[in-house]
C-alpha cells in the first residue's frame, strides 16, 4: 500500500511530459516525415518521384504551354493517399523534393490535401503552411488521371 503511494507522490511532483499545444509548438525530430518540400527551380521533370510512390500519390501533371522538357511536368502529391514514407525524397536524382517538418496538415475537404508543385515551393515570402490546391480536383486525384491513362497519355 505504501509502495503505490510513493509512486502516486512521485510521478505528480514530476514536470509534465506533454505540450500546452497550440501556444505551444513541439520540436520535431531532425528525421520527421512531415509535409513535402519541393524546390522548382531544381526539378529536371524525370518523374522518378512518381514512380517510385508506393501508393500512386505522385501523379505528374503536364504543362503543355511549356516547351523546355524540363519544365513540362510537375508532381502533384495528394496527401489523402500518402504513407511519408520518403521514397520520392530518397530517390529525386536533383534533390528537389524533400520531406519537411510540418505537421499540421488538416482540411476541411479532400480537395484541402492536394497540393500542386506551386504549393510544396519553398520560399521565404510563402508560409510554413502554405498551399495550392490544383483547380478542378474534388476529391481523390487518381480519378482525373484515369481518365488521362486511358488515353494514350499516361505517367510518364
Amino acid at each position: 500500500m505504501l509502495r503505490s503511494l510513493f509512486a502516486t507522490i512521485r510521478t505528480a511532483l514530476r514536470a509534465p511530459t506533454t505540450v500546452r499545444y497550440p501556444t505551444e509548438r513541439p520540436r520535431m525530430p531532425e528525421r520527421y516525415r512531415g509535409r513535402h518540400i519541393f524546390y522548382d527551380s531544381l526539378c529536371i521533370g524525370c518523374s522518378l518521384c512518381a514512380k517510385v510512390c508506393p501508393n500512386n500519390t505522385i501523379v505528374m501533371l503536364e504543362r503543355p504551354e511549356e516547351t523546355d522538357p524540363k519544365l513540362r511536368h510537375r508532381p502533384i502529391i495528394d496527401l489523402n493517399r500518402c504513407i511519408f514514407c520518403g521514397y520520392c525524397a530518397e530517390v529525386c536524382p536533383a534533390k528537389c523534393l524533400f520531406m519537411g517538418h510540418a505537421y499540421e496538415m488538416a482540411g476541411k475537404s479532400k480537395a484541402d490535401l492536394i497540393f500542386t508543385y506551386r504549393g510544396m515551393i519553398a520560399s521565404p515570402a510563402a508560409p510554413d503552411n502554405a498551399r495550392s490546391v490544383f483547380p478542378g480536383i474534388d476529391g481523390s486525384i487518381r480519378e482525373q488521371f484515369v481518365a488521362q491513362e486511358k488515353a494514350g497519355e499516361g505517367r510518364r
